[in-house]
């Protein structure tokens, strides 16, 4: 219970950053994250809404802004990394 609280406390943290700090605090807390956290899908939706609120309003790339998709990226290496590294070290 302690940590899925934790977790929620920090997404919201999270979502509060994007609106009242600059881009890098926000970004290097969400990195910090998608990498600390398994599966933290919180952080490529709030980096949508990021891309929503802050990015260009004429993205042809999908509809999705390079924050959205840099954090798409960034889950998946994590979660490759952390399999690879449990399946080493188990």
């Amino acid at each position: 219970m302690r940590k899925s609280l934790t977790r929620t406390i920090l997404g919201c943290t999270l979502l509060v950053f994007i609106f009242t700090m600059p881009f890098w605090v926000s970004a290097l807390l969400g990195t910090t994250l998608i990498i600390f956290y398994k599966k933290y899908w919180e952080g490529v939706a709030i980096a949508f809404i990021f891309d929503l609120f802050y990015g260009a309003s004429d993205s042809h790339v999908a509809h999705f802004g390079i924050v959205t998709i840099s954090a798409m990226v960034l889950y998946m290496v994590a979660q490759f990394a952390r399999e690879k590294l449990l399946r080493k070290y188990d």
